[in-house]
């Protein structure tokens, strides 16, 4: 689907994501919590948390696109990465994290600039991107096309995760969930699915959906 130049307005999207969070905040915040600990438990071992990271993030993004979309976020969802597109999800988080890191080095712009593009990119994988590279280059595509959109969006989200660590840090496990939902709603916005609202019924897909005949006929009882 062909990228949609579109007006986020971030103070929306912020307000939407707190109502989302608080419709899911058993799964959503104990989700990231058990993702936060993996991942820092996994630094016991050499590159732990880059062989975590990118199938974790798709399975927590798979939980906040469904919040965002009137489904309700399981937690069992929070493993889906490693049991499907495992591989690509790893050399997504390894690649990226490598590059973020060298960008850091590199007068830590090029870095900044790096976390903007790949910051939609597990979506990417969500919508059924198969080559890591590929995926990566359709979330820097994605961002590029509506730069200024996307830089005034994590201007808000910095300053919501900024105010979530000046609580003690504990404010962290709320602020990143808040923030990574309006990823997902600006990223479905820009791609042309505009998520329902929050208290609407879950969004009828096309398996559940009565298929008609090629004539155009009603389906069978």
């Amino acid at each position: 689907m062909a990228a949609v130049n579109v007006s986020f307005e971030p103070l929306s999207l912020a307000s939407r994501a707190w109502d989302i969070f608080k419709a899911n905040v058993g799964p959503l915040l104990g989700g990231f919590v058990v993702l936060a600990a993996l991942v820092s438990a996994s630094a016991a071992v050499y590159f732990g948390p880059l062989i975590l990271v990118g199938p974790l993030s798709v399975g927590y993004f798979k939980m906040v696109r469904d919040a965002a979309q009137g489904r309700p976020a399981q937690f069992a969802d929070l493993f889906y990465g490693f049991q499907n597109g495992f591989l690509t999800a790893l050399l997504v988080g390894l690649v990226s994290q490598l590059l973020i890191t060298l960008g850091m080095v590199l007068c830590i712009l090029p870095g900044l600039f790096l976390v903007m593009v790949y910051w939609p990119v597990y979506l990417v994988l969500l919508d059924g991107e198969t080559d890591f590279w590929k995926a990566m280059e359709t979330s820097r595509r994605l961002v590029m096309d509506n730069f200024v959109q996307w830089i005034w969006l994590h201007v808000i989200m910095q300053l919501i995760l900024l105010a979530g660590m000046l609580l003690c840090c504990v404010g962290a496990f709320v602020a990143f969930p808040v923030a990574l939902i309006m990823t997902s709603l600006a990223y479905d916005m820009q791609r042309g699915a505009e998520p329902v609202d929050v208290a609407a019924e879950p969004v009828e897909t096309w398996e559940e959906a009565p298929q008609a005949d090629d004539a155009g006929a009603p389906p069978a009882e």
